[in-house]
């Protein structure tokens, strides 16, 4: 017979191995793969300006947001051009969080430079952040928002 502490200590342990919350983490991870940094990119000759940008996640599944019926590792992703504060970022976040658009699905999406105005041609950083299904940040196991290393590209 498994005494309380016994007990307790199992059920750690398979909360644990279960990926619950108890600060085990979320083992997701996004990378840009385009544009490269350093990158001199045109923009699109579309009304928002668009510059492609491709991508690779893991351990996470796209869904839009409410849609993952609870499912540990599931959300969107968030791309932030230069930071929450630039006037590329529209779209509201959670808190004082800002960014430029939302990606529910594919490899593939687009950062919108018209909603940049008269910065739009320049230097810009673009980063992918992984959030939840209610916009909240994903987490590694530091603590810490996993989020895609910022490429630097110049947009002309």
């Amino acid at each position: 017979m498994i005494g309380f502490g016994g007990r307790f200590a199992m059920a750690s342990l398979l909360f644990a191995a279960c990926g619950g919350s108890g600060g085990g983490g979320s083992n997701a991870s996004v990378t840009i793969a385009s544009p490269q940094s350093g990158a001199s990119v045109a923009l699109g000759t579309d009304s928002l300006q668009s510059v492609p940008v491709s991508f690779t996640l893991s351990n996470f599944t796209l869904k839009a947001p409410g849609t993952c019926g609870g499912a540990a590792n599931c959300g969107h992703l968030h791309l932030v051009i230069d930071s929450y504060t630039s006037p590329c970022d529209t779209a509201a976040g959670v808190g004082s969080e800002k960014y430029n658009v939302q990606v529910t699905t594919g490899t593939t999406t687009s950062a919108q430079f018209a909603s940049c105005g008269s910065t739009a041609a320049g230097p810009h950083t673009l980063t992918l952040e992984v959030h939840d299904d209610a916009h909240g940040d994903v987490k590694d196991s530091s603590g810490n928002l996993i989020k895609s290393a910022p490429v630097s590209i110049t947009t002309h």
